[in-house]
């Protein structure tokens, strides 16, 4: 999470651009994924949802932590990163 907030803080400076902020997060978080799987995505999308600002949203990458997982949504427009969600595995391809 401190890691994170970092990367947070260097995009709200404008280190580098909103684009690229997975890449960066993939170079510095170990255990992160950029998305969920497309069947997670569309069997279980109310699991990974939040509203953020009157608006439903996917918070798609994640940070894997053992069995846990921390979720988070990254609103392009204002470069903030959402922490949506920390806790067991939500539902996914694996699930039954």
């Amino acid at each position: 999470m401190v890691e994170l907030n970092n990367l947070a803080a260097r995009l709200q400076r404008g280190d580098f651009a909103p684009n690229v902020f997975n890449i960066y997060c993939n170079q510095q978080l170990s255990n992160f994924a950029a998305s969920i799987s497309d069947q997670a995505e569309h069997r279980y999308a109310q699991d990974y949802a939040i509203e953020w600002k009157g608006e439903n949203v996917l918070a798609k990458p994640h940070i894997r932590c053992g069995d846990a997982r921390i979720h988070f949504y990254h609103d392009i427009k204002t470069n903030e990163i959402v922490i949506a969600y920390v806790g067991r595995h939500l539902r996914d391809k694996s699930t039954n």
